[in-house]
């Protein structure tokens, strides 16, 4: 009777997974994309601030924590009410949706690279405004690749998957029609992606385009919009 037992543990084992299956991939999510900010982080720190290396390590829990609790109740939420997770499959590879996609990419690097080739004195402005930011020349092509790498993954965690799902969710909780919700979330996530970097209407513009092609293709594609955004800036420090 022992291997009737062991069969009807497997059995239950199998139904708890698949019950709990979206559950269970939104944690995986969650954990690889908190390391991925965590590897980011280790290298970042090692470059601009190395005695602070291992001892900064309530950082880097706080910072894994943050990452990882953003990422799975927005997965979740974002499951809730039918908004894209990682991939929108279908747009990704419908040729002209796809081609716009790339358009768009080609027109991010434009502006950024007319942005600062039209006006080379917005660096100087810039650090002059916020000088910690003078430790940004400090990284190197790895540190640069690190720190990109983490702005794209953790704020579009943050802003996109988590800011616009939780306020789609509430007012759609309040009988606000969907398109409206999701126009109204879209906005607030810019204003606050905006007002956590230092030119406001440039990055708010920035986050609007961003929340339109989360909507549109899913997490994945626009952490590399924004990845690829911030990388190409460090060619011009």
């Amino acid at each position: 009777m022992i291997w009737v037992n062991v069969l009807y543990t497997k059995y239950h084992i199998y139904t708890w997974i698949n019950k709990y299956r979206d559950s269970l991939r939104n944690l995986l999510m969650a954990i690889i994309f908190s390391f991925i900010v965590l590897i980011c982080d280790l290298r970042v720190v090692s470059v601009l601030n190395p005695s602070h290396f291992v001892s900064d390590y309530f950082y880097y829990a706080l910072d894994f924590l943050f990452v990882f609790l953003s990422c799975f109740f927005g997965l979740t939420v974002a499951s809730w009410i039918n908004l894209p997770k990682l991939w929108v499959k279908e747009n990704l590879i419908d040729p002209e949706k796809f081609v716009v996609y790339i358009v768009l990419l080609l027109f991010i690097a434009g502006l950024n690279f007319l942005s600062y080739y039209s006006n080379p004195g917005i660096i100087k402005d810039v650090l002059k405004d916020m000088p910690f930011l003078r430790e940004l020349s400090k990284l190197g092509s790895s540190g640069a690749l690190a720190l990109s790498l983490r702005a794209g993954v953790n704020e579009e965690i943050l802003f996109r998957l988590f800011g616009i799902s939780l306020v789609t969710f509430l007012l759609t909780k309040i009988k606000v029609k969907r398109e409206g919700s999701l126009v109204v979330a879209i906005v607030i996530s810019s204003i606050f992606f905006g007002l956590i970097h230092p030119s406001f209407p440039h990055y708010f513009f920035f986050g609007l385009l961003f929340g339109f092609l989360y909507i549109q293709y899913g997490l994945v594609p626009v952490m590399i919009f924004h990845f690829l955004a911030d990388f190409s800036q460090f060619f011009w420090w």
